[in-house]
């Protein structure tokens, strides 16, 4: 059973408020999910148009990851490699992320993470040429991939 709920704001910060509260009390979300709410509900500056150009961007980080099993997969080995501070288990990436990097760093780290996301999934390519990656591929050593997309 699901129930779909439409959040009406004139304000958009207050939807990111009031998705966090709803997503409290029900199923636990993904840690890319949060991420996203967190970085729409802060990023710099808060004009129509730079929101917009951020949510194509993660949008078109989300649509890259399609070919990977696990998407909290990318935000994992992007944290690693990004935050010199290490999370305590996979599930705790997004708060990592949300008390370590700034508000003001957050438009820079969407960027970052979009290209960081491009040269992952060549890593997570399971068709490739590159033997390197080949051979980590039939390995199924998975945390190799931040090394070799760092």
């Amino acid at each position: 059973n699901y129930t779909d709920f439409i959040i009406i704001s004139e304000q958009e910060e207050e939807i990111y408020n009031i998705f966090e509260v709803l997503n409290a009390r029900g199923q636990k979300l993904k840690q890319m999910e949060l991420l996203k709410n967190h970085i729409m509900k802060y990023i710099h500056p808060r004009e129509e148009a730079y929101i917009d150009h951020a949510k194509k961007k993660w949008n078109d980080i989300i649509k890259r990851a399609e070919t990977i099993s696990d998407i909290d997969n990318l935000m994992v080995h992007f944290a690693k490699c990004y935050i010199k501070k290490d999370a305590e288990n996979s599930n705790s990436v997004y708060k990592l992320i949300k008390e370590e990097i700034e508000i003001e760093s957050l438009s820079k780290m969407l960027n970052d993470f979009d290209n960081f996301s491009k040269i992952y999934i060549k890593v997570n390519e399971k068709d490739t040429d590159d033997t390197t990656i080949e051979y980590f591929n039939i390995k199924r050593n998975q945390q190799i991939r931040a090394l070799l997309t760092a």
